[in-house]
């Protein structure tokens, strides 16, 4: 394809950038000026179709903790007992917390090891771990957060993704949690060929643990 206009030369990769850029733009005025529109006319969209489910984990019970939890673990150096649940609870939040843990890394091996290193300082913020087992909790912890950031994508993809067959409903239907751009970039990389075989080896391989636990 020719890629130049005169002596000006279109660098390589242009209309990805454009595509990109459009989406962004689209994005900001349906957000700014559609939707506040629309809600004030019949309500927000999709509203009459949406079933009440329980809203999204906030672990209350650490806002209100002024000391650290003291975590006891198992010959395994697995976490157990209540203060075990409250701190799987709280990974939890971390993986769906597109700040933390940004869904547009489309793998979790290329998470930077800064945000994990981040992820791991808001647990030792929030729970109180023996020097001595921090190293093979960290391990825990990270496996822990990476199950929890992959159900939470394949979970947007299902009911965010998969029931509508065009970007822009894709785009008006973000979920509100989810960051404008990372929610972008993700869609974008859902259509790819590489995103459309990597979501069918990980159905399968859901459907193979489903399977192992029966």
């Amino acid at each position: 394809m020719e890629r130049s206009i005169g002596r000006f030369q279109i660098p390589t990769g242009s209309l990805t950038v454009f595509f990109v850029g459009a989406i962004l733009i689209t994005l900001a005025i349906y957000d700014c000026i559609i939707i506040p529109s629309w809600k004030k006319w019949k309500g927000k969209p999709g509203s009459q179709a949406r079933k009440r489910t329980r809203g999204p984990n906030r672990c209350i019970a650490l806002n209100h903790q002024e000391e650290r939890v003291v975590l006891r673990l198992n010959e395994f150096g697995q976490p157990i007992g209540a203060n075990g649940r409250l701190l799987s609870s709280f990974l939890g939040i971390i993986a769906r917390d597109g700040q933390k843990a940004p869904i547009n890394y489309f793998d979790w091996r290329k998470m930077p090891m800064e945000r994990k290193m981040d992820m791991w300082r808001a647990v030792l913020s929030k729970f109180e771990i023996a020097t001595d087992e921090q190293p093979r909790m960290k391990k825990w912890v990270f496996d822990k957060i990476c199950q929890f950031w992959k159900n939470w994508k394949s979970k947007l993809k299902k009911t965010h993704y998969d029931p509508f067959h065009t970007t822009r409903e894709r785009l008006q239907y973000r979920p509100d949690r989810v960051d404008p751009i990372q929610w972008v970039l993700l869609i974008e990389f859902w259509g790819t060929k590489d995103g459309m075989e990597r979501s069918k080896r990980n159905a399968e391989n859901r459907a193979l643990q489903t399977m192992n636990h029966t």
